[in-house]
C-alpha cells in the first residue's frame, strides 16, 4: 500500500508542506517502518467497576443496555432485573437497582431497548409471550405497559427492535419469523405484519436489525445458517453469502452504523465477520488474531465502533476485540467472569461494559481506561477519520506491540490518506 497525503497547513486548499510534526508514541500492535499510521486515543475496559449495591439474584441469560440504563434477564425468577443510570456523590457513574418492576411471566430469552431506552421490550416463556416497558420520568422507573388486545405474540427464541419500529420475533417452526408494526410508545397498540415472502428453511435462533434499520439479519440451525433482508425494500431476502457461516448461528450483532456484522456459531472458529460494502453487499473478513475459546453466546460492538465484546462457553468467557481489518484481541479484563457469559452489552457512551453470566455474582461491568498509542492505517480506519483519530503520518521505526515508535504526524488535521 502506497500512501499520500492531501490537505492544507494554511488553509489554501493545497499541500504547503510535508509531514512536518515529529512525536514518539507507544505501537497498540506491531509497527513497521514506513506503515501509514494513526495517533489514537482509545477507552478500553480493563477491570470492574464498583458493583451495583443490589446484585441480580439470579443467572443472567440476556443482557441489554441503552442511554438509560442496563436490563438482565433470566429464565428463573425474578426473570428481569432492571438498573437506570445514575452517579454517586463523587460524580461516579453507578447502577441503581429499579425495586418496583412487574416481572414477566416466565424466563427471558430475548429483549431489546427502543433507540432512546424510553420503551423496552422481552420475550418470554408463558403467555402474552411479549411484554413491554416504558420508562416514567417523573419516578425515573420502568412501568409495565398494558399489553395489546386481543395479543398477537407467540412463542419464540429471540426478539429484535428496529428503529423503524418493527418488532422480529425469531421462530422454531414456519414462518420461521414473525414481524409487528409498534404504533405507540409504549408497545400497547401492536398491528401484525405480513410473513417474509422467502422465509428460513429451519429454525430461527437470532435476529438482529442493523441501527439504521436497514438490514435483518437471522440465524438458522442449518445451512446456509444466515440469511439477509433488506427492510426498506420490504423484507426482500438477498444474495446468501458468498462464504456463510458453517454452523449454528448463536449470537448476532451490528457495529453502529452498519459497517460490519459479527456472527457467532457453536464451532470454531465460533466468530465470523462480515464488512458492508458500498453496494450493500457484504464480504468475509479474516478471523481475528486470537478466537474465541468456545461456542459464543453473546456479541455486542461498542457504539463508537472501535471495540466488539464477545461471550463464550470455556475459560475466559469473556474476549474483546478492537475492530479492523484484523480484529485484535485485547488483554482480558479483571476480573473474568465467573461462568459462561450468556450476555452482553456496552454502554450507550462506550464507557463500560455489562456482562450477564450464569454463576454467582451472575454481572460484571467493565469499566474503561484511557489508552494512548500508534495503531497501523487500515482501509476500515480510514473511514472513520476524523471522527476518532487525533494525527495521521508515517512510522520512521520499527516496534513491537507495547514498545515505542518513532513516528512523523502531518500537523494539519484536515488531513487525509487514502489507498492508491
Amino acid at each position: 500500500m502506497s500512501i499520500k497525503a492531501r490537505g492544507s497547513i494554511g488553509g489554501g486548499g493545497g499541500l504547503t508542506r510535508d509531514w512536518v510534526h515529529n512525536t514518539q508514541d507507544t505501537a497498540l500492535e506491531t509497527i513497521t517502518a514506513g506503515d501509514a499510521i494513526e495517533q489514537v486515543q482509545s477507552i478500553v475496559p480493563t477491570k470492574s467497576t464498583k458493583p451495583p449495591a443490589s446484585m441480580p439474584t439470579a443467572a443472567g441469560n440476556v443482557c441489554k443496555t441503552s442511554m438509560t440504563g442496563t436490563a438482565i434477564g433470566h429464565l428463573n425468577a425474578p426473570y428481569l432485573t432492571m438498573y437506570r443510570n445514575d452517579f454517586d456523590d463523587y460524580g461516579q457513574p453507578k447502577l441503581v437497582k429499579d425495586t418496583g418492576i412487574v416481572a414477566p411471566s416466565g424466563g427471558v430469552v430475548g429483549a431489546a431497548f427502543n433507540y432512546d431506552g424510553s420503551t423496552f421490550f422481552c420475550l418470554h416463556s408463558g403467555s402474552p409471550y411479549v411484554t413491554s416497558y416504558y420508562m416514567d420520568y417523573e419516578t425515573l422507573t420502568y412501568k409495565k405497559a398494558t399489553p395489546p388486545t386481543p395479543n398477537p405474540f407467540i412463542a419464540g427464541n429471540d426478539l429484535a427492535f428496529s428503529n423503524n419500529f418493527h418488532l422480529a420475533i425469531a421462530l422454531t417452526n414456519a414462518p420461521r419469523l414473525k414481524l409487528y408494526q409498534v404504533n405507540d410508545q409504549f408497545g400497547s397498540d401492536v398491528t401484525a405484519l405480513a410473513d417474509l415472502a422467502e422465509p428460513p428453511t429451519s429454525t430461527v435462533f437470532r435476529c438482529a436489525y442493523s441501527a439504521d434499520a436497514s438490514f435483518l439479519a437471522l440465524g438458522t440451525t442449518s445451512a446456509p445458517f444466515l440469511y439477509l433482508y433488506n427492510v426498506w425494500e420490504g423484507y426482500v431476502k438477498l444474495p446468501s453469502m458468498a462464504e456463510p457461516p458453517t454452523n449454528s448461528v448463536t449470537a448476532l450483532a451490528w457495529s453502529q452504523y452498519g459497517g460490519y456484522l459479527a456472527v457467532g456459531q457453536s464451532t470454531s472458529p465460533y466468530i465470523i465477520l462480515y464488512r458492508r460494502q458500498p453496494d450493500n453487499s457484504f464480504i468475509r473478513l479474516p478471523p481475528p488474531n486470537t478466537l474465541p475459546t468456545g461456542k459464543v453466546q453473546s456479541c455486542s460492538f461498542s457504539h463508537n465502533g472501535q471495540f466488539l465484546a464477545v461471550t463464550h462457553e470455556m475459560n475466559p468467557f469473556i474476549s474483546i476485540y478492537r475492530t479492523g481489518e484484523i480484529f485484535l484481541k485485547l488483554a482480558n479484563p479483571s476480573p473474568l467472569p465467573s461462568g459462561t457469559g450468556n450476555g452482553i452489552a456496552w454502554a450507550f457512551d462506550s464507557a463500560s461494559l455489562a456482562v450477564a453470566y450464569n454463576a454467582s455474582p451472575y454481572l460484571t461491568v467493565y469499566g474503561n481506561e484511557q489508552e494512548y498509542g500508534i495503531r497501523k492505517l487500515t482501509a476500515n480506519s480510514y473511514q472513520r477519520i476524523g471522527l476518532e483519530v487525533s494525527g495521521l503520518g508515517l512510522a520512521k521505526m520499527g516496534a513491537a506491540k507495547g514498545q515505542p515508535v518513532d513516528v512523523q504526524l502531518f500537523s494539519s488535521l484536515g488531513s487525509a490518506l487514502w489507498n492508491m
